[in-house]
């Protein structure tokens, strides 16, 4: 397990399947991380490399024909006391029907399009209000107060008029800070952005990163970030984990990762970024597709694409190691050589 000190979240070997006719995705094998109070993680890898659906299986929103078939998702909270271990509540186990006490309450999640995640025949007070008054046990009229002042929080002009109108009134600025608002209404310890800047245009989508950042400041909740640039990570989080095929290829700090990348795939994710400080005349695209998770087999899901294969890679998967510090590798084959790379703990 990793060693961090008092984390509020703990995903340790999840692995998340659907079971289709022609047999089993999956979409998630074996993902794991940490996450304290008061912290940015970000999560990035390609299309296709479990994301999206690690988090939701986070928040409980994995439906039929998936599953949770292995891991643990380990969540420290008040809530059922009783089913807790060490002052962990495992989300993994949790039933569907007690999930509504996580989420959006202690866990909160902002999807990459607001107008997936609103209610267009609703108004923006009815679906904000509804939010707090199921969460916080108030009544309308201070559900109503709360949620004018968390639109004036997240910058939204004239929230008081704002409340009355319909999501298609809004622009796609406006629309995402009204879902950030929601999000935050209930002062949860987990905020999770999927891919939220993404409909958005360079200038509003530096209006909202500073904004959440400004908003994980004041209320000090751990955050977890998906995203497919990269520069974003490098300016928001203070870790990041690097996933490919449904696995977690690499994970430390932020600047660990982006002085010292390690495994060739994120060796290769950030020589496709052109940089200011050394001439290139031309960027390095990673060769070939990504891999399909049907009936995959049990060995790196990189190794196609990969240069630095050797004979062991076709034989078996490497496991995610400790090569130093907090600093995660999965990968027979590092682009730098690791003195201490056998010294380290197995996970």
């Amino acid at each position: 397990m990793f060693l961090l000190s008092e984390p509020i979240l703990i995903v340790d070997g999840l692995r998340t399947y659907f079971e289709q006719a022609e047999g089993t995705v999956k979409a998630v094998d074996e993902v794991s991380f940490t996450l304290k109070k008061n912290e940015i993680m970000g999560i990035v890898g390609e299309t296709g490399s479990g994301k999206s659906v690690t988090v939701k299986t986070i928040t409980g929103l994995i439906k039929h024909p998936g599953r949770i078939a292995g891991g643990k998702i380990l969540f420290k909270t008040n809530e059922f006391q009783n089913k807790q271990e060490n002052g962990y509540l495992d989300l993994a186990k949790l039933k569907e029907e007690n999930f509504t006490k996580i989420r959006g309450n202690h866990i909160s999640i902002i999807f990459q399009d607001p107008m997936t995640s609103l209610n267009p025949i609703l108004t923006i007070k009815k679906q904000m209000v509804e939010t707090i008054c199921y969460h916080q046990g108030v009544d309308e009229e201070k559900a109503v107060e709360i949620a004018v002042e968390m639109l004036r929080k997240v910058g939204l002009p004239n929230p008081e008029e704002r409340l009355n109108n319909y999501p298609f009134e809004l622009s796609g600025g406006q629309r995402q800070r009204v879902v950030i608002a929601i999000g935050i209404s209930c002062n949860p310890e987990i905020l999770i952005a999927d891919e939220p800047t993404t409909a958005l245009d360079v200038t509003v989508q530096a209006q909202i990163l500073e904004l959440m950042k400004d908003l994980q400041k004041e209320f000090e909740s751990g955050v977890i970030f998906i995203t497919h640039d990269l520069a974003v990570i490098a300016e928001m989080a203070d870790k990041v984990m690097i996933m490919y095929g449904g696995r977690t290829m690499e994970y430390s700090d932020v600047f660990t990762v982006f002085e010292n990348p390690l495994h060739p795939y994120t060796h290769a994710l950030l020589s496709c970024i052109p940089r200011m400080d050394i001439k290139q005349d031309k960027l390095e695209p990673i060769q070939g597709q990504p891999p399909t998770m049907l009936n995959a087999p049990a060995l790196c899901p990189f190794l196609p694409r990969c240069s630095r294969k050797i004979d062991k890679c076709l034989k078996e998967i490497p496991p995610l190691v400790e090569i130093s510090n907090d600093h995660f590798l999965r990968c027979y084959n590092p682009h730098k050589s690791i003195q201490n790379k056998n010294n380290g703990g197995e996970k």
